[in-house]
């Protein structure tokens, strides 16, 4: 609830075009956490909302094939044994994220059934060569589940963090926090509408761009060197970018960096004195004039601490901003 209360708040009052519908499914406070029997009871009534939920758009002219999971400690588990039904489509499924959710074993093994479906899910899931799982623990302060519980196999497609290194959150929550954390929800939604397809306005479906997508919200990167290059100070007007500045925000004095005549190896460091959380940006390759960004993305999640000030600050490997023509950041 916390996640769609964010994204229908912030984004209504702009009517942007892209917007999520969120679904909540109720299974009856049952304490799967603690008894592993109604693990698969819970996994076949989700995967019959699945299939009921993707059942509403047929009519849309761009219906979505697949849908992301976020799932809440025991909730992440039964979302993974979605996987092991015997007539579930994997095609259903191609994101799970985690919040707290004791991936390796479970916090106390009270019942056979408890670890055996928690093993079985993870077998399951390891010949799924298109799903994404991500897993996020909430540091020393989750008493319930430790973040070491929550950790993911080494993989390209499995992604496991801590809420305390994640870019612009930087934070410990306890248990029930993870799903409600200022910082989390709002780092949680950008990069959710960042990961928008403009053509079908779903979520990007190819498999290395949710990789790296992901990648790029919840590590934070290793940089090593500063360019000692800068082009020009321009009014940047600002077409069309996913996560949206202020309506008054959308001409405003932009600091432009020129991305083609620099080397992969170099680091850009943005540093802006702004009110405001979409502060520096990327223009897309081929859709950009010297002083109009026809689509841009927002570049926030390179963002330092503390991220509560005025003043920002962000880090860049330029070889991860290979689309782009452009970084602007905003001056006023």
């Amino acid at each position: 609830r916390p996640m769609a209360s964010v994204s229908l708040r912030t984004f209504k009052p702009t009517n942007d075009p892209n917007h999520f519908d969120y679904f909540t499914v109720d299974l009856n406070e049952e304490l799967s956490g603690l008894y592993g029997g109604v693990l698969i009871r819970q996994a076949t009534f989700v995967l019959i909302c699945v299939k009921h939920i993707l059942s509403l758009y047929r009519t849309t002219a761009f219906p979505p094939s697949s849908l992301l999971l976020l799932g809440h400690s025991a909730g992440g588990i039964v979302a993974k044994a979605l996987f092991t039904l015997p007539n579930f489509d994997p095609s259903l499924v191609n994101t799970i994220l985690t919040l707290g959710t004791p991936n390796s074993s479970p916090v106390i093994a009270l019942d056979e059934d408890l670890a055996g479906v928690t093993d079985a899910a993870t077998r399951t899931i390891q010949d799924e060569d298109d799903l994404l799982i991500m897993a996020i623990g909430g540091g020393i302060r989750d008493r319930q589940v430790r973040s070491g519980l929550t950790r993911l196999p080494n993989s390209n497609a499995r992604i496991s963090v801590v809420t305390t290194s994640v870019p612009n959150a930087w934070v410990m929550t306890d248990h029930h926090c993870l799903v409600w954390c200022r910082q989390m929800v709002i780092n949680l939604n950008r990069a959710l509408f960042q990961l928008i397809d403009v053509r079908t306005r779903q979520l990007a479906t190819d498999f290395d761009h949710r990789v790296q997508h992901w990648k790029r919200w919840l590590l934070h990167p290793i940089f090593s060197a500063v360019p000692s290059y800068f082009n020009h100070t321009f009014i940047i007007d600002v077409k069309n970018l996913p996560w949206s500045l202020p309506h008054n925000h959308y001409k405003s004095t932009f600091f432009r960096y020129g991305l083609s005549t620099v080397t992969p190896s170099d680091v850009v460091i943005a540093v802006s004195n702004t009110p405001l959380d979409t502060w520096i940006i990327g223009c897309f390759k081929g859709e950009t004039t010297l002083q109009t960004c026809q689509n841009a993305s927002s570049l926030d999640y390179a963002t330092l601490p503390p991220t509560y000030g005025p003043v920002k600050m962000a880090m860049l490997t330029l070889s991860d901003l290979a689309g782009y023509s452009h970084m602007d950041h905003w001056m006023f």
